[in-house]
């Protein structure tokens, strides 16, 4: 069907609108109130926009998904945004992955770890932590006076266990011996998550209150336990910077732009104290408006936050009655998103684009630098292999299978002495031997590349100027012997493990580096990357085969619904531990059939702990 004719059936409901390209690459995805007003506008007078222009150029076909209202309507806009990763969308990157402080709610003992990804479980996460001294002084804190437990134990409190070293040295509490009642451990555990959401003096209020009852009971040992821990709060409470008077929980928001990057700081202010602060720089940026800008950024920023009540920022988005009323939703109370008033937050807001401005400079500054090493180390490699060129772009080369089964090769693409993720590609080995032959795996996946290429296909575009083969001398062999067939020759090596040798084409004795040399390192890096990535997807590809298979002996449970559970779960670890209405409500799947899927794969387990056993 012709655009024409597609827009004139776009519906007037709320929903999400998707703009996609002439290879059906999805280049931009948006919410509306009413979608045909929306989509209609893009076409209509122009309005001067770079990025209205770039979508009208590029454009050859529109899709659209009603929704019933529009939170929902947000809230898919989001989840497509982080799917698809669309050209013409912002786009939130961390420029790191700080660390979280995980308390595991989902078990009976909970545990603290650190942890660098957020999941959607039951868990409560708390950070992230930018100063990893901060965050070594809080476990510090923690361990030592609220006594939680740090093994991985499957702890049901009806263990009889003997303790180990943390409970001897008053780190740990003990549950696994059964000396401890779950109230009593959930007492602490409560008292952590106070500590961690940032009401640090509500925390000594009722720690100051205990330490007086256990004194009056003349039970000193313990009272002198929650003096220290009272004195170790302490520390911890006159580092945080005092920002307001009143206990006030917020988010501040700045941005700050230098050429075409955009840098993003959140200042987070927990019981009136400046607690921490977070720097994120925004992709996909293009001529939008700053109120566009924080829109985005903050639907994107608290898709994996839970927001504060407040939320300040220096320019209120037209959605934001929107956006707070799905906050709201989420935080299960009124969140409100306002400029800054009053002398306090304004220089809380003037402090966060002092930050923003600086971090982005950092920033940038770093990748400069990274970008000279990067040139130094290909012209290291150029001298090293006699190239006439830089190699501007590398591809490495592994296969990775079990006795031949379920065979995989990787592709990575190292452009300018960076990998280059998104171009990436994984072959399934289509070699069906009976004796594994990694040399014709090899070739199979080179041939397979070259020739993609050699027929435009943009995937597999521009060809190498370097090909790096993680193997011997037989590999190298077998990788010419495919290239001379294709009448292709970019410069190709291999890489073997062993002593790091390097082995060109027509000469007898291999190249070998100093184990400092820049060339090595870099070749390292993409031989390792290409060993990763073959195993990655092996290992994935074994899970999936094992995943269907065990399926498939379940009566109502066709390929089609295998195809979904393995959508939902991933693996049957994850499926073993649903319950019949968690698989039947988010499967598709009729709970009678839910309840004998489960008997199947739960049977097969306990077989096979008998038979380890």
């Amino acid at each position: 069907m012709l655009l024409e004719e597609k827009l004139k059936q776009v519906p007037t409901s709320p929903g999400v609108y998707i703009f996609k390209g002439k290879r059906g690459n999805i280049l931009y995805v948006g919410k509306a109130a009413s979608l045909r007003e929306r989509v209609r506008s893009y076409f209509g007078q122009y309005d001067g926009s770079l990025k209205v222009s770039l979508i009208r150029q590029n454009i050859a076909d529109l899709e659209w998904i009603a929704t019933d209202s529009e939170t929902e309507a947000l809230v898919l806009e989001l989840n497509l945004i982080k799917k698809y990763k669309p050209p013409y969308n912002i786009r939130m990157r961390d420029d790191k992955h700080y660390p979280f402080v995980k308390i595991t709610l989902n078990e009976p003992f909970p545990r603290i770890l650190v942890v660098r990804r957020v999941k959607r479980d039951e868990a409560r996460y708390f950070g992230p932590y930018a100063d990893s001294k901060s965050l070594k002084e809080v476990l510090r804190l923690l361990r030592k006076n609220f006594q939680i437990r740090q093994c991985n134990l499957p702890l049901t409190g009806e263990e009889n266990l003997r303790p180990c070293l943390f409970y001897h040295i008053g780190q740990c509490l003990a549950p696994c011996t059964g000396g401890v009642s779950r109230e009593r451990y959930m007492e602490a555990v409560n008292e952590v998550i106070t500590f961690l959401e940032g009401h640090s003096e509500e925390l000594r209020e009722r720690l100051w209150k205990r330490m007086k009852e256990e004194a009056e009971k003349l039970n000193f040992e313990q009272a002198a336990k929650l003096r220290d821990r009272i004195r170790a709060l302490d520390r911890v409470i006159d580092k945080q910077k005092v920002v307001f008077t009143e206990p006030v929980d917020e988010d501040v928001i700045s941005f700050t732009q230098r050429e075409d990057v955009i840098g993003a700081q959140v200042f987070m202010v927990r019981a009136g104290r400046l607690i921490g602060g977070r720097h994120f720089l925004l992709q996909g940026v293009g001529g939008e408006s700053r109120e566009e800008i924080t829109s985005s950024f903050i639907r994107q920023y608290y898709q994996g936050e839970l927001p504060p009540p407040l939320v300040i920022v220096e320019d209120v988005p037209g959605d934001r009655e929107l956006i707070s009323r799905w906050l709201s939703e989420r935080k299960h109370r009124e969140v409100v998103i306002r400029s800054a008033e009053g002398e306090a937050e304004e220089e809380l807001v003037e402090m966060a684009r002092r930050n923003a401005i600086l971090a982005l400079r950092a920033k940038l500054e770093e990748g400069e630098m990274k970008k000279r090493k990067a040139k130094e180390s290909l012209e290291s490699l150029r001298l090293a292999l006699g190239l006439e060129n830089l190699p501007h772009r590398i591809e490495g080369y592994d296969i990775s299978h079990l006795k031949g089964d379920q065979a995989v090769g990787s592709m990575v693409v190292f452009e300018e002495g960076e990998p280059q993720k998104s171009k990436y590609r994984k072959f399934n080995i289509k070699y069906t031997e009976k004796l594994p032959d990694d040399y014709a795996m090899m070739k199979e996946v080179l041939r397979r590349r070259i020739q993609r290429g050699k027929k435009g296909d943009e995937k597999f575009l521009p060809l190498p100027d370097l090909i790096v083969i993680d193997g011997g001398k037989g590999h190298l062999s077998g990788a010419l012997e495919v290239l001379l067939e294709e009448n292709i020759l970019p410069p190709t090596i291999g890489l073997a493990k062993r002593l790091e040798e390097i082995y060109l084409p027509h000469s007898p004795e291999p190249l070998l580096l100093p184990s400092d040399s820049k060339a090595l390192h870099l070749l390292q890096k993409i031989r390792n990357e290409a060993h990763r990535f073959a195993l990655t997807q092996h290992r994935g590809k074994r899970e999936k085969a094992a995943f269907m298979s065990a399926l498939e002996q379940v009566e109502g449970i066709g390929k089609k619904r295998r195809k979904m559970l393995l959508d939902v779960f991933g693996t049957l670890e994850e499926l073993r531990k649903a319950s019949p209405d968690k698989i039947a409500r988010l499967a598709g799947v009729p709970l009678k059939v839910a309840e004998r899927l489960l008997q199947v794969l739960n049977k097969e387990t306990a077989e096979g702990e008998v038979e380890n056993a």
